[in-house]
């Protein structure tokens, strides 16, 4: 089987995850309660954080050049993202920030965003460093409602 010819932006993407992966093996907080997972070629990378209701995820946008991290609720756990929402004070405490909440009809997700520039590599370290920073706070979000 040959191997998958890549596009520019896949490859910049993998390398991207790659790098985010390195990093995250590096720093201590990310390893005592997150693990990594393999790369790929995509524009966003999901991390378990050992509850039914939700997990972590992490999307480059590179038309808007944004990147964010944020909680994703499912469709079936829409009542734990509601609940979740009622406790939007506590959580911008834990994030330091405002909290984007969006609701769809397949699924919820809270979120915080950074303007990020995937073509400026030197930037890439800045932006792990800040998704690491958001990751422990989300996580302590979602345990405010608990665990299925």
């Amino acid at each position: 089987k040959a191997a998958k010819a890549y596009s520019k932006q896949e490859e910049q993407l993998l390398s991207f995850w790659r790098g985010f992966n390195d990093f995250a093996d590096q720093n201590n907080t990310f390893q005592q309660y997150f693990k990594t997972r393999k790369p790929q070629s995509r524009h966003s990378y999901d991390i378990s954080i050992g509850t039914g209701v939700c997990h972590i995820f992490i999307l480059v946008t590179t038309r808007k050049k944004e990147i964010t991290v944020g909680l994703y609720f499912r469709q079936k756990d829409r009542q734990s993202y509601f609940t979740l929402k009622d406790k939007k004070d506590i959580c911008e405490k834990l994030i330091k920030g405002k909290l984007h909440w969006r609701e769809a009809k397949k699924d919820s997700k809270l979120f915080v965003l950074n303007q990020f520039d995937i073509d400026d590599p030197s930037s890439w370290e800045e932006s792990y460093e800040w998704i690491i920073n958001h990751l422990q706070p989300l996580k302590k979000c979602a345990e405010l409602v608990g665990n299925k």
